[in-house]
């Protein structure tokens, strides 16, 4: 519907507005502000609009990216309880759902997010907001 087109317009506008304004307009050439810049330990678990919106602002921009993390598991060593940071002692191991990695190390944990950032590895990338990421069924990339 209408309303629909126009949010996810509305959405996207915002964020590339949002990231131009805090940071990416360092990425423009021939200024004495102009930077290289390097976007790391970014990650979810669900292909939600902002997973959407920092893929297509990725490849818009061609920036270069670390995707955190690769590994399944983390390590809980302070939790925020009633407005202070504690020590958990001893540390905690915690399964990771932003993590690539399953827990077996081997498979790969989002499929989708596998398929999407691969296509914006290449320079200049080839990622684009309405590509269906995969279907295991189809696609052994996909862990099918």
């Amino acid at each position: 519907s209408f309303a629909i087109l126009f949010w996810g317009l509305a959405s996207w506008n915002w964020y590339e507005w949002h990231m131009d304004g805090t940071w990416g307009f360092v990425l423009e050439r021939g200024h004495e502000y102009t930077a290289p810049v390097w976007v790391s330990e970014f990650g979810a678990s669900v292909r939600s609009e902002f997973w959407l919106n920092t893929m297509r602002y990725l490849s818009a921009r061609d920036v270069d990216w670390a995707f955190w993390p690769l590994n399944p598991f983390k390590w809980k060593n302070s939790e925020f309880v009633n407005g202070h940071w504690q020590t958990v002692d001893p540390p905690v191991k915690q399964n990771d759902t932003w993590g690539l990695l399953a827990d077996d190390w081997m498979s790969i944990r989002y499929p989708w997010a596998l398929q999407d950032l691969k296509a914006i590895m290449a320079s200049p990338s080839t990622w684009m907001p309405n590509d269906y990421p995969c279907s295991r069924m189809v696609s052994s990339e996909c862990g099918g």
